[in-house]
């Protein structure tokens, strides 16, 4: 959420053509939560591979 937050204001600023010194700390920080959610989500599906398996019905 955090992330998405901060790609939309990101594309905000972009849009309305306001540059100041924020917008590249927030675009790293919006890179670095991005690339650090995949992880996690990648985690999470190979942890509960089994879970996900039963629920969507693959595997029977």
């Amino acid at each position: 959420m955090i992330s998405g937050i901060g790609g939309f204001v990101l594309l905000l600023l972009l849009e309305s053509g306001i540059r100041f010194s924020l917008n590249s700390q927030l675009l790293y920080w919006h890179v670095e939560a991005g690339l650090a959610l995949v992880l996690v989500t990648v985690f999470h599906f190979h942890y509960y591979r089994g879970s996900l398996n039963r629920i969507l019905g693959v595997g029977k």
